[in-house]
């Protein structure tokens, strides 16, 4: 055999090993896209990787010994094994969504940056004559994004990789993506890249959401890579994209607490305005569709899959009808954090009272639980330390926490306070003692309304449940002002508060969401 013969056999053994890698790899994911859910079918396939991986193997001690017939009668048969492989996959891989891929990766805590690349090499090797559908390249896009990403803390900024190791990657995946004998316009390039620098500096100066979703900047960018096709490959056009991308998802998760933070507080002014306005059919339809909306919300929040659209549909429902709800008659509680700078001054004789504290700002749903934790503590005193207090004979049924019991004092006290935290500490306690009384109750009954859901504690148990979760999220917000504060002591006795009132309330949620049947 001579030396070209050979070479040309080398190198269909390196691109058909770089294929084997790319198919195992994807295998896994599709193996842990299954595990994911029960209820998700992907089907089942007939994959033999051992024989293929012994072929190779025996081919890659051969190459240079003098059966290299025999080694190209092997690469043959990994060929036909290997596209049958891939077809098999591929045919999967069309039930899989960009989301649900999306879902996946965001869930893997320690990522590999090698199977982020084997999984774009499979789409790559997968996407015949450069036909690439808008699901392919969105997932791509994701894939090749997070490549270009740091690790980054939950809550911490979005940073990008090194631009040269990323180039170099990128020419990797550009050489894979080029249909042989094509060269790409370098005009079109040009302009395309253009495109997408242009709409990553009007993501930089959009405002917040709204306007993001007002000038379509999220669906002009998904637009543009959609029409790419395998240009999208191209290493400076693909570090435009990823640039843009990093860059618009910095300013959507800046902007998305915040909404997230409002929308919660309007939500909740509803649930409690909703009792004191008259009967209006047309109202009560409104009122009953966003309930739905904002339960369907919550699902896809815990499955991480909210999209801006959804969002922003639901801010809008809302800013429709708290202004309805909100007449003369239906005076709204203030948002929480409204009455910071408002101190209610002590008695005259220095002796605060329970009615002298700062009321819950849920009166409706948490007053009488909020009146009770207050009642109690008022007779405990400053003499014994905040852990003893929670021992106590009349303390002790409640189930407080010692920041609990420091949260009251500093709000019974006269120093400086931060009238927000404390006062919330001290709803979170009543909340959880709230949550735990229904939960009892849901529990106790004995007839069918248990099954049925009919009883009138599965109602307040849902409004409860959604006020919990709100609450969940601000307690991540008072511990990211701590941290950032240095007061790691803080965020710690934060955390642990946070974790209990997620405990009861998963009870709570499950006792109301588990199937009738």
């Amino acid at each position: 055999m001579s030396v070209q013969e050979l070479s040309a056999l080398h190198a269909r053994y390196v691109d058909l090993s770089g294929r084997f890698k790319a198919a195992w790899t994807f295998h896994q994911f599709l193996q842990g896209l299954q595990n994911l859910s029960v209820e998700l079918d992907l089907g089942k396939t007939r994959i033999d990787f051992q024989v293929v991986y012994g072929a190779l193997k025996d081919v890659s001690q051969n190459l240079t010994s003098g059966a290299a017939e025999k080694s190209g009668m092997q690469l043959e048969f990994v060929a036909r094994q290997l596209g049958q492989q891939m077809d098999q996959l591929t045919a999967i891989d069309a039930r899989v969504s960009p989301s649900l891929l999306r879902q996946f990766f965001e869930r893997v805590k320690n990522q590999d940056d090698k199977v982020l690349a084997q999984m774009v090499r499979f789409y790559l090797y997968t996407t015949r004559e450069g036909r690439w559908s808008d699901d392919r390249i969105d997932k791509v896009d994701y894939l090749a994004t997070k490549l270009a990403e740091e690790p980054q803390t939950p809550n911490g900024p979005v940073a990008q990789r090194d631009r040269v190791m990323l180039r170099d990657l990128f020419a990797g995946f550009w050489a894979l993506a080029l249909p042989p004998g094509e060269m790409a316009d370098p005009d079109e390039l040009v302009r395309r890249r253009q495109e997408i620098v242009a709409l990553r500096a009007e993501v930089a100066a959009a405002g917040g959401l709204e306007e993001l979703h007002q000038r379509g900047l999220v669906r002009r960018h998904r637009d543009i890579k959609h029409q790419l096709g395998p240009l999208f490959f191209e290493p400076e056009l693909l570090l435009a994209v990823v640039d843009a991308n990093l860059a618009l998802k910095a300013a959507v998760q800046r902007s998305y607490r915040l909404e997230e933070r409002q929308l919660a507080v309007d939500y909740q002014q509803i649930l409690e305005m909703e009792g004191r306005v008259a009967s209006d059919p047309s109202l009560d339809r409104e009122l009953a569709e966003l309930r739905t909306t904002v339960d369907q919300f919550e699902r896809k929040q815990r499955q991480d899959d909210v999209k801006l659209d959804e969002l922003m549909a639901i801010r809008r429902q809302v800013q429709s009808l708290l202004p309805r709800l909100s007449g003369p008659a239906a005076a709204a509680p203030p948002a929480p954090g409204a009455a910071v700078a408002a101190r209610p001054a002590p008695p005259q004789d220095g002796d605060q009272t329970a009615s002298a504290l700062p009321s819950s700002t849920h009166e409706e749903i948490l007053g009488p639980y909020f009146q009770r934790i207050v009642e109690v503590l008022e007779g405990t005193g400053e003499a014994i330390p905040p852990k003893g207090v929670t021992v106590l004979p009349e303390v002790f049924p409640l189930r407080l926490e010692p920041r609990e019991v420091v949260a009251f004092r500093r709000l019974a006290g006269n120093g400086p306070v931060d009238l927000e935290l404390e006062r919330f500490l001290l709803e979170a306690a009543a909340l959880r003692t709230k949550i735990n009384e229904e939960a009892e109750s849901i529990m106790g009954l004995l007839d069918e309304s248990a099954v049925t859901r009919d009883a009138p504690v599965f109602g307040r148990a849902r409004q409860t449940t959604r006020l919990a979760d709100s609450f969940v999220q601000r307690f991540q917000h008072f511990m990211d002002l701590a941290i950032q504060d240095g007061n790691f002591t803080e965020a710690q006795a934060l955390q642990l508060l946070r974790m209990r009132l997620i405990r009861d309330y998963s009870g709570l949620w499950l006792l109301v969401n588990r199937p009738t049947t």
